[in-house]
């Protein structure tokens, strides 16, 4: 198990009334490890430093639940079977509906339909094992030269099924699915797990506030300690990823930061993970209208919303729109799903769009 460290961190009230309770040292104990292809970071008050083991289970149980690439996971059983029904634990119940329901909502732009497209582009093999990708190389893909503003949408070429053939029953945990039929949930259930950990500890434990970040999707509560909020940095989309940012951390690397209390953070772009095939570099984020990596004008994303599933199929969602359509989407989605979201775009030529809750768009420089 990865090492617990313990850290003090200075804040100060901001309702405060009294200079006491000011400048209080809060002992914090952060526990990082890896899981599901990604950093998991969790942080929690000291005195339930002993919950790391709690967090460390519940993401490698997921990892063994949930993943595409190990053969003996329920995903795995699922997409090996040809039978139009499959009996899925309670878990998987609960990830199908929610990924039922985004597919949806989105209208298909979210999909959990994309394996074959996916393993096309030469995501077959977990991330750590395909040929890595210097951020600062330039992508085969490119928005401008491929899908200029004026070029129509093109016809869908990732359908997935009929919305009447794929149902999830989760109080007879069935799934009913056309035969053959494989799915991946990849795009879900890291938020999903994160989630869940969370509203564990607070419920089953009485933990009164801290922080699981898994990848640079996270969910807060309580605010830390004396209940100022959490402050996230968000980095620029070609340099190191954004994680929760301490006092004592350079702001070099950031451009923008969030201060929330409760609350998840999502990010998504097409820079992070990304791989070398002989038709060129290629990314995970893949667009069900074409079936091949998102080539939109956005390289990054970061939505803000209570439900950190939400933020991450959002974020997605949004990249591969690009800008001027995803800021359509997400403002309708917002005033249709009575939503209090917000949202941080970057564009591929360092332009930076900010959208609040109440729908206004802001537009700023990023620079590189």
């Amino acid at each position: 198990m990865a090492n617990m460290t313990k850290t003090e961190l200075t804040c100060s009230h901001p309702n405060a009334s009294a200079k006491k309770k000011q400048n209080t040292p809060v002992p914090m104990a952060t526990h990082r490890f890896r899981a599901m292809n990604t950093e998991i970071e969790v942080i929690l008050p000291a005195e339930h430093s002993h919950h790391a083991r709690t967090a460390e289970i519940w993401f490698r149980n997921s990892q063994e639940r949930f993943s595409r690439f190990d053969p003996k996971s329920e995903l795995s059983r699922i997409n090996q079977s040809s039978s139009s029904w499959v009996f899925v634990s309670k878990a998987m119940a609960e990830v199908l509906s929610l990924t039922r329901h985004f597919w949806l909502k989105t209208d298909g732009l979210f999909s959990p339909f994309l394996l074959d497209a996916l393993e096309k582009a030469g995501y077959a093999h977990s991330f750590e094992c395909l040929p890595p990708v210097a951020i600062s190389e330039p992508s085969a893909i490119s928005a401008e030269e491929t899908c200029p503003k004026t070029r129509p949408l093109p016809q869908p070429a990732v359908t997935g099924p009929d919305r009447h053939t794929f149902h999830i029953y989760p109080s007879q945990q069935l799934l009913e699915r056309p035969p053959g039929l494989r799915i991946d949930l990849g795009g879900i259930v890291k938020g999903w797990t994160a989630q869940q950990l969370a509203r564990h500890l607070q419920r089953e434990h009485a933990v009164p506030w801290g922080l699981v970040n898994a990848g640079g999707d996270l969910y807060a509560w309580g605010g830390y300690g004396c209940d100022a909020p959490w402050t996230i940095g968000i980095s620029h989309p070609l340099r190191d990823r954004w994680e929760p940012l301490r006092p004592d951390m350079p702001p070099a690397k950031d451009i923008a930061f969030i201060q929330i209390r409760r609350g998840a953070v999502a990010t998504s772009g097409t820079m992070a993970r990304r791989w070398r095939t002989p038709e060129g570099i290629q990314h995970h984020l893949i667009d069900p209208r074409t079936g091949r990596p998102s080539q939109s004008d956005l390289v990054q994303c970061t939505v803000i919303s209570p439900c950190l599933v939400e933020a991450e199929v959002l974020a997605k969602v949004i990249v591969i729109l690009g800008q001027k359509e995803g800021v359509r989407f997400l403002k309708r989605y917002m005033e249709t799903e009575k939503r209090p979201l917000a949202a941080f775009l970057i564009s591929d030529k360092g332009e930076g769009t900010l959208v609040l809750e109440n729908g206004e768009v802001q537009r700023m420089e990023v620079k590189r």
